[in-house]
C-alpha cells in the first residue's frame, strides 16, 4: 500500500498532497454507501484526484425518426435562451383515401401527446405550424441545426404547455392532448386531388403535401421564464384530424405521424452574455467552479484523468470507482434532470443514479481498461441523460468548486 500512495505523492506533488490527505480522510463518505466499510479498512483510498474539465457545445446529431419529440422555448438566467421544434411528415388515413364528393370541411385539429412538460405550465407560447415548402428526402438524415424551409402557415395559436389537457376527439374525451387548431388550408389542397393519385398512397402522399414544421415564434421572454414540452411523436393521439360532413353525416379522418413518416427535431442556443457558457467555451485550459449540461445539442462537460496513464502496469485493480458531481442549481422554474450519462463510451461500462445533491456515475469498468491499456478514450464527456431528446439542463460543481467533483478509487493490489 505504501508503493501506491508514493507513487501518488510524486504525481500530485505539486499541490495536490494536502487535498488528496483531507479527501482520504475527512470526506471519504461522500455519497455513502458507494463504498463499504470494509473496502475502505481494507484497500487503499484515493478522493479528489487531479481532474480537469472544459465545457464544449455538442456537435449536431442525427435527431431523424425520434419518437419523442420537443417544442418550446426557454430563456434561462445560466444559459440564456433555447428553443427547439420539430419538422414531420403525415400519413393518410389509408390507401387511396377519399372524402367524397359531397364533403364539406368543418375544422382541422393538430393533437400531439404530451409526455412531460419542463419549466413553467402557464408560460403562453405562440406556436406556428406550417407547411414544407420541399419534401423531407428519404435518403438523407436530419441534424438537430438542420432548418428546413415552411412559407405556408398553417396555423398560429397561443397556448401553454399542460401535460393535464384533454379533448373531446373521434373517440371521446382523450387526456393529456395539447391540440391546436388550423386553418382549411391542409384540409383544402387534401380535397382539391379528392381520388387522385396523391392519395394513393404514403409516398406520394408526401411528394404533394410534403410536411409540416412545428416551432415556437419567440415570445421575448423576460430572465427564468419559458418552458419546454416532450411529446410522443408516434402514438396514435399524435395526428391531424379533419372534420367534415358528408350526406348530412358529420365524419372524421385522422391524418397519423407514426414511424413511417419521417421527422426530426431541430433546437437552437443563444449563449451571449451567459458568462457561465460563454467565458469556458473560450476558454478550455483553465478549471472553473462550476460546469454547464443541457439536451439537444447544447453543452457537454469534458473530464479528464492525467494521472491515471500512470498506473499502468502497476499490477493494479480498480475494486470501486465513482465520479461523485455535487448538483449547483437550484431553480424553483427548472428542474435539475433526474440523471446524468456519459456520451463517449459504451453504457455498458458505467451506471448512472442520484439523490438530492449529488449525481454519481460508477466508471469502475472504464477505469480498469484504461490501466490495463484497453481503453483508447482517455477523457470523458458528461451529458444530460437522454440528451438527444431530453429538454432539461443542470449544473455541477468544477474541480475548483469549495466543494469540487470528485473521483473515488478503491484499489487492491495483484
Amino acid at each position: 500500500m505504501m508503493k501506491i500512495l508514493s507513487m501518488y505523492r510524486a504525481h500530485i506533488i505539486m499541490g495536490l498532497t494536502f487535498f488528496l490527505f483531507n479527501a482520504c480522510v475527512k470526506e471519504s463518505n461522500v455519497g455513502s454507501g458507494l463504498l463499504t466499510d470494509d473496502q475502505l479498512l481494507s484497500h487503499t483510498f484515493v478522493d479528489t484526484v487531479s481532474i480537469q474539465a472544459i465545457t464544449l457545445e455538442m456537435d449536431s446529431f442525427n435527431t431523424t425518426g425520434l419518437s419523442k419529440v420537443a417544442l418550446g422555448e426557454i430563456n434561462d438566467a445560466d444559459f440564456g435562451l433555447s428553443s427547439a421544434g420539430f419538422v414531420s411528415e403525415i400519413n393518410l388515413p389509408g390507401n387511396n383515401f377519399t372524402f367524397g364528393s359531397d364533403a364539406v370541411i368543418d375544422s382541422v385539429v393538430f393533437t400531439l401527446k404530451y409526455i412531460d412538460v419542463y419549466g413553467d405550465e402557464g408560460q403562453e407560447h405562440l406556436i406556428s405550424v406550417s407547411q414544407l415548402d420541399e419534401p423531407l428526402n428519404d435518403t438523407l438524415s436530419y441534424y438537430s441545426d438542420n432548418n428546413v424551409t415552411a412559407t405556408v402557415v398553417l396555423g398560429d395559436t397561443l397556448v401553454s404547455f399542460n401535460s393535464e389537457d384533454s379533448i373531446t376527439g373521434p373517440d371521446g374525451i382523450e387526456n393529456n392532448i395539447l391540440a391546436i387548431k388550423l386553418n382549411s388550408e391542409l384540409a383544402d389542397q387534401i380535397m382539391s386531388v379528392d381520388g387522385g393519385l396523391e392519395l394513393a398512397a404514403d409516398d406520394a402522399f408526401h411528394d404533394y403535401l410534403k410536411g409540416i414544421k412545428v416551432n415556437i415564434v419567440s415570445g421575448g421572454l423576460a430572465v427564468d421564464q419559458g418552458s419546454m414540452a416532450r411529446f410522443s411523436l408516434h402514438d396514435p393521439d399524435s395526428r391531424i384530424i379533419v372534420y367534415y360532413t358528408s350526406n348530412a353525416s358529420s365524419l372524421s379522418a385522422e391524418f397519423p405521424i407514426n414511424s413511417s413518416a419521417k421527422s426530426y427535431i431541430f433546437a437552437d442556443y443563444d449563449y451571449s452574455s451567459m458568462a457561465l457558457v460563454e467565458n469556458q467555451l473560450l476558454d478550455t485550459l483553465s478549471n472553473f467552479d462550476q460546469y454547464a449540461l443541457s439536451g439537444i445539442g447544447g453543452v457537454k462537460t469534458r473530464l479528464s484523468f492525467p494521472f491515471i496513464n500512470e498506473l499502468q502496469g502497476q499490477s493494479l485493480a480498480i475494486a470501486k470507482a465513482q465520479l461523485v458531481l455535487p448538483k449547483g442549481r437550484t431553480s424553483s422554474v427548472f428542474e435539475n434532470p433526474s440523471e446524468i450519462w456519459i456520451q463517449n463510451i459504451s453504457t455498458t461500462l458505467y451506471t448512472a443514479s442520484s439523490d438530492e445533491n449529488f449525481y454519481y456515475i460508477d466508471i469502475t469498468e472504464y477505469l480498469q481498461q484504461v490501466i490495463l491499456n484497453e481503453q483508447s478514450s482517455n477523457y470523458l464527456d458528461l451529458v444530460i441523460s437522454d440528451y438527444f431528446e431530453n429538454i432539461s439542463r443542470t449544473i455541477i460543481n468544477g474541480p475548483l468548486n469549495e466543494e469540487p467533483l470528485k473521483l473515488s478509487i478503491d484499489f487492491t493490489e495483484f
